[in-house]
C-alpha cells in the first residue's frame, strides 16, 4: 500500500509540475516584455515592494495573472488596458504576491499530492484558491472610496467577461 500511496503521490507532483513548467514556457516564448510602466512602480511603491517584478503581455492569457515564486512576472492579455484599469489589475495581482497566496497555493498542491487519493483534498484545493481570490479582492477593496470600488469590479467583471468569451 505504500509503494501505491508514494507512486500516486509521484505521478500527481510529476503532472503538476511538467504542466505548470510547459504553461510557463508557452507563455514565456510569447509575452512581451512591458518597460517604462510607471503604473506598476506606482502600485509597488504603495505597497512597500522592492522585488523587481516584471509585466509582460501575452496572447495566451484571458485575464491577469501572476506567476513564479522565485522570478514573479505578472501576465496582462493582449488589448487596450485603460490606466485606471491597469491600476487596478496590478493592485489585485501585487496584493496576491504580498500576502504570499503564491506559496499557500503551492503547499495546498503538496497536501493534495500527500492525499492524492482522497477526493475532498481536491476540493479543499478549489476552495483555497477561491478563497485567496475573495480575501484579495476585499484586502484591495477595504481603503477604497466607493468609486473607487465600482471601478475595480467594473474591471474585474470586464476581464472575467473577457475570460468568458475567449473560451
Amino acid at each position: 500500500i505504500a509503494y501505491v500511496w508514494i507512486f500516486g503521490a509521484a505521478v500527481f507532483l510529476l503532472a503538476v509540475f511538467s504542466s505548470y513548467a510547459l504553461y510557463n514556457q508557452r507563455k514565456r516564448k510569447r509575452a512581451v516584455l512591458i518597460e517604462d510602466n510607471g503604473t506598476i512602480e506606482y502600485v509597488k511603491r504603495k505597497l512597500n515592494i522592492k522585488r523587481n517584478i516584471k509585466l509582460k503581455m501575452s496572447p495566451d492569457v484571458r485575464s491577469p495573472l501572476l506567476v513564479g515564486i522565485l522570478f514573479p512576472v505578472i501576465y496582462i492579455p493582449c488589448r487596450e488596458i485603460d490606466d485606471g484599469k491597469m491600476y487596478m489589475i496590478l493592485m489585485h495581482e501585487l496584493t496576491h504576491y504580498k500576502r504570499k497566496d503564491l506559496l499557500v497555493k503551492w503547499f495546498a498542491l503538496i497536501v493534495n499530492a500527500v492525499h492524492w487519493f482522497n477526493p475532498l483534498a481536491y476540493l479543499l484545493c478549489a476552495n483555497l484558491s477561491e478563497a485567496c481570490e475573495v480575501s484579495c479582492d476585499m484586502a484591495v477593496t477595504k481603503n477604497m472610496t466607493d468609486e473607487e470600488q465600482k471601478l475595480y469590479m467594473k474591471t474585474i467583471l470586464e476581464l472575467a467577461e473577457g475570460e468568458k468569451n475567449n473560451v
